[in-house]
């Protein structure tokens, strides 16, 4: 590995290094062996004009800053600007992989994977990174099954919900059991089939964690929405329909997001209140795991608001608003955090226009010993949610419903936090 210009060396191994402190808790010592061994060869080559600094010196300086992400973000981005002038493309590839390497053994940060990885690549014009996908080593992040418009309203935790058709044709196995012939995800399970006393209808909509269904409760002849841990990144469905992880290079991910959406479950179980989604049941099965919902019809405020095409009048959006603050305060009471308020997370009932929370997801038990891992969708998230060790507590909701109302007055996306820290155009 050769780089000719001690400046390119310099903004080369910086900007891995800075990645190192904002997305740690490497699961092994792979990436560090990479780093030495290119530092090393590069070294090697300027032996006659010694670089005049190490890997050491490097790290020490960028943990000066590590109380000041800000400063270490402005510093890697300048760093791209220079990375830019590389004049060998195969250099600037050589860096993204080695990017991407390490960013894929940092497990519970996809927020700064995100922001680090994305203006790289637009920096360096290089395309698709090689090696393992973020992905393959993490759950928070998946990526989507198929190429689709960017949403500024998407979440890095999964993928927005995508609404698609159900199941056209279905064909009767030798066991009188109903089998998926086509379907519009050749994943989800087919109309009729039946798990305890739930029998499931067509399929609502695919999100980075599952499978969301129109169901019926057959005991109480009610409708459910049933939702299905299925990451379709990272898991298969046999032909008995249990779910198993694709290989075992990613049981450990696949049982990860598993724990996660259980404890999805039992938050949302130990609330009753009209404007927080309610679960009425879960459990395990099929090798995986299903929550009963309450079903609700409706529309979520994010395509309220794209219909609309105009800001909410003020009666509305305090008829929205003033109910989930409500909902919210009751969560927080119970020391928990929603941390991924956002318009697609809000939905308006068709019934009387009252709204829900959903997707508690990100949600966690505000402890103070505790890391909370990074989560972000841009423009919703305060500054505080890019960073797994970041100071979060009900005010970090707070922002988000702030940029929620920003939203729905201007029509305009709220701008992303970390941008606003260099730039505060709103203030």
């Amino acid at each position: 590995m050769k780089i000719d210009n001690p400046q390119h060396v310099r903004a080369y191994f910086e900007n891995l290094v800075i990645a190192s402190l904002l997305v740690p808790n490497y699961k092994d010592d792979s990436t560090v062996r990479v780093l030495l061994k290119q530092f090393g060869e590069v070294s090697e080559h300027h032996g006659a004009q010694p670089l005049g600094f190490t890997l050491q010196n490097l790290l020490a300086e960028s943990k000066k800053s590590v109380d000041e992400p800000a400063d270490l973000l402005n510093k890697f981005d300048a760093n791209l600007t220079t990375l830019a002038c590389l004049p060998d493309e195969v250099l600037k590839k050589t860096f993204l992989d080695t990017l991407q390497l390490s960013l894929d053994a940092g497990m519970e940060d996809a927020c700064s994977k995100s922001r680090l990885l994305v203006p790289a690549r637009n920096s360096l014009g290089v395309g698709n990174v090689t090696g393992r996908t973020m992905a393959a080593a993490t759950m928070i992040a998946p990526k989507p099954a198929a190429p689709r418009q960017a949403d500024s309203d998407a979440t890095m935790v999964a993928s927005q919900t995508q609404v698609i058709p159900a199941a056209t044709q279905l064909a009767t196995s030798s066991d009188g059991g109903m089998v998926q012939k086509r379907s519009g995800h050749l994943n989800a399970l087919s109309p009729g089939y039946r798990l305890k006393e739930f029998e499931f209808d067509k399929v609502l909509g695919v999100g980075g964690f599952g499978i969301t269904y129109l169901g019926k409760d057959t005991t109480l002849n009610l409708k459910v929405a049933i939702k299905e841990y299925f990451p379709n990144e990272l898991a298969v469905r046999e032909a008995s329909l249990n779910v198993r992880p694709k290989s075992p290079d990613f049981e450990e991910s696949y049982l990860w997001g598993l724990d996660r959406f259980l404890q999805e479950a039992r938050l949302l179980a130990r609330f009753n209140h009209s404007n927080i989604v309610r679960v009425q049941r879960f459990f395990e099965a099929n090798g995986t795991a299903y929550m009963m919902m309450q079903y609700e019809e409706g529309e979520s405020l994010d395509e309220k608001l794209k219909k609309s095409g105009n800001p909410l009048d003020e009666a509305t959006l305090q008829g929205i608003l003033f109910p989930l603050l409500d909902g919210l305060k009751a969560m927080h009471d119970e020391g928990f955090l929603h941390r991924d308020i956002k318009p697609g997370n809000i939905y308006i009932r068709r019934s009387d226009g009252s709204p829900v929370l959903l997707d508690f997801g990100a949600a966690r038990a505000q402890m103070r010993d505790e890391q909370l891992t990074a989560i972000v969708t841009p423009g919703y998230a305060p500054f505080e949610q890019y960073f797994a060790d970041g100071c979060q507590g009900p005010w970090s909701d707070i922002y988000a419903f702030g940029a929620v109302i920003y939203k729905a007055i201007t029509g305009k996306p709220p701008p992303d936090a970390a941008s606003r820290v260099k730039n505060d155009t709103i203030v």
